[in-house]
Formats: structure tokens, C-alpha cells, sequence
């Protein structure tokens, strides 16, 4: 995931890179290995507090914005200015197995 030392850096030297940041608001690498022990999930140690990466993004001098289509995405990459980095995020759940959803 993209961290505010990362947003920093890109705004710092002005590099225009798109970031598109699933967010599914889950230590998911944890959920995954949970699945694979067959020990069981335990979904309240992988959910996480909402974090608002647009205001992230924002914070850190990039633009940012969120989809929930994939025409909002074609938009906000045609969009973008290139001159500043741009965070796109899509909130996302995943299904028992593992199928994204906007």
C-alpha cells in the first residue's frame, strides 16, 4: 500500500505517477495466510479503520480521488494533469474467493 513517506517523495520531486490503491480496508497478506493454515479466520485481526487515502494523497500535496467504476477510472487517468503524482483509489471487498468487487 502507499504510505504518506511515499506520497512525499513523489510530490518532493514532482513525479507524475499514478498509484491505483485497492483498498479493502484488510491486513489481507494475513487473511490469505489464515486461509491457507485452514486454522480458521478470525476477520475481526484483519479489519482495519476505514483510512481515507484521497485526504492522504491531499495531505501530501498529490491529487487524489476515488472510483467505484471502471469508467471513473478511465476518467481519472485521462484526467490527470501530469504534473503531480495522482492516488486513485478504489475501495474493493473481496469474496471467499478472493473475486474483487467494486
Amino acid at each position: 500500500h502507499s504510505g504518506s513517506g511515499d506520497l512525499a517523495t513523489l510530490k518532493k520531486y514532482n513525479l507524475p505517477v499514478i498509484i491505483i490503491l485497492l483498498n479493502n480496508s484488510s491486513f489481507e497478506l494475513i487473511n490469505l495466510y489464515q486461509q491457507r493454515n485452514k486454522t480458521g479466520r478470525n476477520k475481526d485481526i484483519v479489519k482495519l479503520h476505514t483510512v481515507d487515502f484521497v485526504k492522504l494523497a491531499e495531505a501530501n500535496g498529490c491529487d487524489g480521488v476515488r472510483i467505484s467504476t471502471v469508467e471513473e477510472l478511465d476518467s481519472a487517468i485521462k484526467n490527470h494533469n501530469r504534473n503531480n503524482p495522482l492516488l486513485i483509489e478504489v475501495p474493493v471487498s473481496y469474496d471467499d474467493d478472493f473475486v474483487i468487487s467494486f
